[in-house]
């Protein structure tokens, strides 16, 4: 199921960028690393074989996601196409946090600390990202390593600086094409 749902969110990725043969190629590649990585069940304690497939997860999205801000600020006017690429930016960039801090959580165990004392999965990491990424830190999730308190520092400038900016474009936008009418 989880792999049908990867299959399938790869395949609207490459959709969203086909516009550009160069990104639609990248993109493409990226997937198929991605597919292989993941269809690679025989070594799955394998570092290697696990950073390739994250690191390959964490470039599909991050191209995704610059391409999704590079469209937006491409529009002339506030549209719905507008109000839902800023949005998918930002679950974009929640879910590359909860990859990185999946990440981080591998190479050095117990980079996480729960108040209930359960172990780190992919969902709390995920979770973890959101709420780091909104600002709202509700410390159910702690950073306890180096490597995850600064990834956790970058998500959270990230959502401060996605806020401020987009809103800003979409404010500036919305603006001049009132102005222009």
């Amino acid at each position: 199921m989880i792999y049908g749902l990867l299959v399938l969110v790869l395949l609207i990725g490459i959709y969203e960028i086909s516009e550009s043969k160069i990104l639609c190629r990248i993109g493409i590649l990226l997937s198929i690393l991605t597919l292989l990585f993941n269809s690679l069940s025989f070594s799955q304690n394998d570092p290697l074989v696990f950073l390739l497939r994250m690191g390959s997860l964490i470039a599909f999205f991050g191209l995704l996601t610059i391409h999704v801000l590079i469209r937006m600020g491409k529009f002339e006017k506030v549209t719905t196409n507008v109000i839902y690429a800023a949005v998918n930016g930002y679950i974009l960039i929640g879910l590359i946090g909860g990859m990185g801090f999946r990440l981080i959580n591998h190479f050095y165990p117990s980079s996480f600390m729960f108040t209930n004392g359960l172990e780190a999965k992919i969902d709390d990491l995920t979770y973890f990202s959101f709420i780091t990424l909104s600002s709202l830190g509700y410390g159910d999730i702690t950073p306890v390593t180096p490597p995850g308190q600064s990834l956790s520092i970058f998500i959270s400038i990230c959502g401060q600086m996605y806020t401020a900016i987009i809103i800003g474009i979409i404010i500036g936008k919305f603006t001049l094409s009132k102005k222009g009418n």
